[in-house]
């Protein structure tokens, strides 16, 4: 968060807090002092963590896809009716890469990477046991 302050970034990259606690829904998340409210329990974070965050903000030890539960839930909730549909990574990716100059000065949009955001998310083991 420190980063995110001193680059003038709290409009850009939002910060939301994972609850320590799991229930039969997987992770919660909960609005974190100084964060910005997501209706959609930190879709738009995960959502845009390994498309733009990872490279064009240089989070890039691990991605959302290297933590399981993380991609299932990802993958749960753009499965969402209603929610699926709104979502143009192609376009999440521009805004960034365009509209950022001092982290992009080229304006470089890269073409990765690939998601398989439709694949089934296995979360359904959750409501098991």
């Amino acid at each position: 968060m420190i980063v995110r302050k001193l680059k003038g970034l709290e409009r850009v990259v939002s910060v939301s807090a994972v609850d320590p606690i799991r229930d039969e829904r997987g992770w919660a998340f909960r609005d974190a002092p100084g964060g910005e409210p997501d209706p959609v329990n930190g879709f738009e974070f995960l959502l845009r963590f390994d498309p733009v965050y990872h490279g064009h903000f240089k989070c890039n030890i691990r991605r959302v896809i290297d933590y399981p539960s993380l991609w299932g839930f990802t993958r749960d909730l753009i499965s969402v009716p209603g929610v699926g549909g709104t979502v143009d990574i192609d376009q999440v990716k521009r805004h960034y890469c365009m509209t950022h100059p001092s982290v992009n000065p080229n304006r470089i949009v890269p073409a990765g990477p690939v998601l398989a955001y439709h694949e089934p998310h296995g979360r359904e083991v959750l409501l098991e046991g």
